[in-house]
């Protein structure tokens, strides 16, 4: 990466562009303008480009930045997801914590919630009844993925990050989630 990057045609700097909106090759060099016969030989050829490839990686960096994603934040992401304590959704009495007073770090871990309102009966003897449902992400799917990048099932992983990204996993892991206080002070918005 010494190299100075070459500059590139204003072609092949709209086949980047259109390349990073979905990462389809082909219809990156079709949207560029490249003819549809031979699209997917022009990208296949464009992605080969070692200076395409860095033009491709140093704007997905600029844009992972620009949105604020990065490795610790996507790792604190899993971790709240792989350790959520389902018992934190809930009250002392067993009835679920309105969803603005849950703390971030376990609403972070919901994929999805449904109320359902339906009536039991009719007429006057009729009730309304409330059920509510909240899916939560999947916890096996995010402590999969992080043993894969901690390398724990593997004995040469290329991804291992060393001994502070295992330090602070193993301090999540350790805190756990948060049981919610009574009081408004500790809600999320």
């Amino acid at each position: 990466m010494n190299e100075k990057l070459k500059k590139l045609t204003h072609r092949q700097s709209k086949f980047i562009d259109e390349y990073l909106i979905d990462l389809n090759a082909t219809q990156a060099a079709i949207r560029s303008g490249y003819s549809y016969k031979t699209a997917r030989t022009i990208a296949a050829n464009l992605l080969a480009h070692v200076n395409i490839q860095r033009h491709i990686s140093i704007k997905r960096e600029q844009m992972a930045a620009d949105a604020g994603v990065t490795q610790e934040r996507v790792i604190n992401e899993y971790a709240r997801i792989a350790f959520l304590d389902p018992s934190a959704l809930f009250d002392d009495d067993g009835k679920l914590i309105p969803l603005h007073k849950l703390p971030k770090n376990v609403v972070a871990a919901i994929a999805g919630m449904d109320h359902v309102i339906s009536r039991i009966g009719s007429g006057d003897d009729s009730e309304i009844e409330h059920t509510k449902k909240i899916k939560i992400c999947d916890k096996l799917k995010a402590l999969d993925s992080l043993s894969r990048h901690l390398g724990i099932f593997e004995k040469d992983n290329s991804q291992k990050q060393g001994d502070a990204l295992f330090e602070l996993l193993s301090k999540i892991a350790s805190q756990g989630s948060p049981k919610p206080k009574s009081d408004d002070s500790d809600s999320s918005e």
